[in-house]
């Protein structure tokens, strides 16, 4: 997804507050960026 971020996604469905959650959960997890905005995709 080029030129989209955790916080863009975030941002434009009105769960910019839960952020800082999901950075947590996807560091103790061990997910990159990419790796998580596929995850909530496929959610």
């Amino acid at each position: 997804m080029p030129g989209k971020s955790l916080e863009d996604y975030f941002a434009s469905t009105g769960f910019y507050d839960l952020l800082p959650v999901a950075k947590s959960i996807m560091r103790e997890l061990g997910f990159g960026q990419e790796e998580a905005l596929e995850a909530i995709c496929k959610v």
